[in-house]
């Protein structure tokens, strides 16, 4: 016989009472094929699917419509007041209000917890309007999931807020004519409308997965499932706003100086910052603390599964020195040399958070303490410096201008940007559910005596050294902090050559170019592996960069 095959079969497929499971998936791993005397690498799953006996089917029963709509409004007042000839205010007031979005046909599901610590008091999965709350809903929870749509959390769900004002003040100041000064401090409310508010409409799309019987094959692509009626879906996942959800805002503030040192040649220092309150991340509630034992049967509502919330817990700080220095020549050259050093630090830097980072905090009860740490945007230093050269022959410049050898060598243009950045952070992690509390999450490992440093020096075949990290032992969190890691630095240099061609035609002009990104060719390396139980762990596999890419234009302007 031949050995095992799997696969797997997606479609959309209708069931015996003619509903149909969308995104459907079904595999054959050669169980019933196989001869039941000798299981043991007899069964063929191809042959299983030929025979239309399928190992376990999936399916959403029904899709996610988001239909959400709302009607914001803002509002503001500004003034300009020259005090004198060398200072000048701005002063202003924005108000906003935002509400969170409603469903078209009550569409959402949200939870509300009263007091998270509380298991005296149950939480309640909630639906806008009034009546039947399964109405229209292709599945059922379990009789001791609390359900209720009496209209208590509005038809959004969520609370909405009325109290976002953003004041703002500015101030210009020139003590001499080759100086200036800039000042400014304002409030800015921060709206994410991405998946996030989505997610309460996911509620509705669940899946339901059977699977046959081992010793009497009992499922077929005829009737794909088991059983046929309303699903029950057991200790649901349940996508959640925070239902007294405050607007995120930002406090900036900055300062410029800015001297001009000759014709065409200015110098700008200046410190920038913000402060950031109430900003959104994914927290789960209903986690059991780490410990032995079943996780469902631990958690403070076992009837339950996670409640992943968008939560507003999230405060930031940035601040940065930024030093800029600008140089014309005329009209030939223009060179442009900035520098920042800045550090940004927050308890977590987005909603869906982007590499190297985790989506969830390890501890999800006491994120200040687990979570905060340098953002996962940080870049202490950036270098960026960029020159711009017009040749100064042919027409309308200083030499040649007209000639047949003024075609030649006139109209040419080259550019180049110099880019250099430090490493950005990531985040070393665990692996596995060592803690024992329901899933990876961001559990991290703990921190060893060994060296960070590899033995002979780091490269992508090991960026550090993996004896410094450590699984923890079962039923605990580790001691190693989010974004504690640096990853390698990156550096490019675009190159750009471009020459004009006049036309007979006035105003009309062909334009050659030819540009070079990363002209060096260098790698530009990505995060290493940060998993602890990955076979590539400490290695890095992939670029964050492309390598030197080539290309020329052909423009005709008119």
């Amino acid at each position: 016989m031949s050995p095992v095959r799997t696969g797997e079969f997606r479609r959309d497929r209708v069931n015996q009472t003619g509903n149909q499971f969308p995104r459907g998936a079904f595999s054959f791993t050669g169980l019933a094929t196989q001869n039941p005397a000798a299981t043991a690498n007899t069964g063929n799953g191809f042959a299983d699917f030929m025979l239309g006996l399928n190992r376990d089917a999936s399916g959403s029963l029904g899709l996610a419509v988001a239909q959400l709509r709302a009607s914001r409004q803002y509002y503001y007042v500004d003034d300009s007041w020259k005090v004198t000839s060398r200072l000048t205010l701005s002063l202003g007031l924005r108000y906003e209000f935002s509400p969170p979005y409603v469903h078209k046909h009550d569409g959402l599901l949200n939870v509300e917890i009263l007091d998270p610590f509380d298991q005296n008091r149950r939480p309640t999965v909630v639906r806008p309007g009034s009546g039947d709350f399964y109405e229209g809903i292709p599945f059922r929870y379990p009789s001791n999931v609390r359900v209720a749509r009496d209209g208590r959390l509005g038809d959004a769900l969520v609370g909405s807020d009325y109290n976002d004002f953003g004041p703002r003040l500015g101030l210009a100041y020139s003590p001499a004519p080759s100086w200036s000064l800039r000042a400014g401090v304002g409030v800015f409310y921060v709206q994410d409308i991405g998946n996030a508010r989505y997610d309460m409409s996911r509620n509705l799309s669940k899946r339901r997965n059977d699977i046959s019987n081992n010793d009497f094959p009992n499922l077929n692509l005829d009737a794909p499932f088991a059983s046929l009626g309303t699903v029950v879906i057991n200790t649901p996942l349940i996508l959640s706003n925070n239902i007294g959800r405050r607007t995120p805002y930002v406090t900036q503030y900055l300062l410029n100086i800015q001297r001009e040192l000759g014709k065409g040649t200015v110098l700008e220092v200046g410190y920038t910052g913000n402060q950031g309150h109430k900003l959104e991340r994914f927290r789960n509630y209903n986690m059991p603390l780490p410990g032995p034992g079943d996780v469902q049967a631990r958690r403070p509502y076992p009837e339950l599964g996670v409640i992943q919330m968008t939560d507003g817990v999230v405060n930031s700080n940035y601040h940065a020195l930024a030093a800029r220095f600008q140089q014309r020549m005329g009209t030939q050259l223009t060179t442009l040399v900035s520098y920042t050093y800045s550090k940004a630090i927050d308890t977590g830097s987005a909603i869906r958070t982007h590499g190297g980072d985790t989506d969830f905090p390890q501890d999800n009860y006491d994120i200040k303490k687990t979570a905060r740490s340098v953002s996962n945007f940080d870049q202490q230093h950036r270098f960026v410096t960029s020159l711009l050269w017009q040749v100064p022959f042919g027409k309308g410049q200083r030499w040649l201008q007209s000639g047949v050898l003024s075609h030649i060598v006139g109209g040419w243009q080259t550019g180049n940007i110099v880019t250099y950045r430090t490493g950005l952070p990531y985040t070393v992690t665990n692996g596995i559910d060592a803690a024992n509390v329901g899933g990876p999450g961001g559990q991290y490992p703990n921190r060893t005596s060994a060296p960070l440093e590899p033995p002979g020096g780091r490269d992508p075949v090991r960026y550090f050294n993996p004896a410094a990290f450590a699984r923890i032992a079962p039923f605990t969190y580790g001691d190693v902090g989010r974004n504690s890691m640096r990853g390698p630095e990156a550096f490019s240099l675009d190159f750009s050559l471009m020459k004009k061609i006049p036309m007979p035609v006035e105003g009309h002009e062909l334009q050659f170019r030819f540009e070079a990104f990363n002209f060096p060719n260098r790698p530009n390396f990505g995060l290493p592996t940060a998993s602890v139980t990955s076979a590539t762990f400490a290695q890095i596999t992939s670029t964050n960069t492309s390598m030197r890419e080539l290309q020329f234009s052909l423009k005709y302007v008119f």
